[in-house]
């Protein structure tokens, strides 16, 4: 089984691609939390929190599986020939390079550390979040303020609430992906602690869910 794999060969990535996208991220974060990766060998290994924290984070993945459903929606909201679709790269060629490097980042399981192809898939997630984030302001602008967009601006503005709750919950992750590998914890750039992500893994202790 491969969280990816499916993307592989696909040559022109449509809004249903980061469709099925969205649900095989939802499924990989949920597993990291639950510390059930498939197909990345000594998952044991690979546990990003104790038994306080681990309690915490299981929690939230009701509310993230939530989210990730209303994002789904709302991406499905968008018309399918959106030039904001292909303007924030979600579909077309730069989407096709995205999955086509979560494929091979999957494909090297067993031949680089997992803590590391964990982290980069973490990231890879985050920035189509990013990008989908943005999608439907665009989306707005392009067809103007017709009556039946206005329910859609609702819909787009609580996905972007959606959003930003997921991507705390994949700060979180990334901070104690780092300290399994024994990295420094100090963030750069999108990953600093200003944008919020909870707390810190500090004195080699899991980062906790805020």
């Amino acid at each position: 089984m491969s969280y990816f794999g499916e993307f592989d060969g696909v040559t022109e990535p449509s809004k249903q691609h980061l469709i099925r996208f969205l649900q095989q991220s939802r499924n990989f974060l949920s597993d990291v939390i639950r510390n059930r990766l498939v197909g990345f060998g000594r998952v044991h290994d690979l546990d990003l929190f104790d038994a306080e924290t681990r309690g915490q984070a299981e929690g939230l993945i009701y509310d993230r599986d939530r989210d990730f459903k209303r994002i789904i929606d709302a991406v499905d909201h968008l018309p399918r020939a959106s030039e904001a679709l292909s303007k924030h790269g979600l579909v077309g060629a730069p989407q096709k390079l995205r999955l086509l490097a979560m494929v091979r980042l999957e494909n090297r399981v067993g031949f680089f550390r997992n803590e590391e192809i964990i982290k980069k898939i973490l990231e890879d997630i985050d920035n189509i979040l990013d990008a989908t984030r943005d999608a439907p302001e665009f989306a707005s602008n392009e067809y103007g303020p017709k009556a039946s967009q206005y329910q859609s601006s609702f819909i787009y503005a609580e996905m972007k609430a959606n959003i930003e709750e997921i991507q705390k919950m994949i700060g979180i992750l990334l901070q104690n992906v780092q300290r399994l590998a024994r990295r420094p914890v100090a963030r750069k750039g999108k990953f600093a602690n200003s944008r919020g992500y909870g707390g810190a893994a500090v004195d080699g202790q899991p980062a906790v869910v805020s």
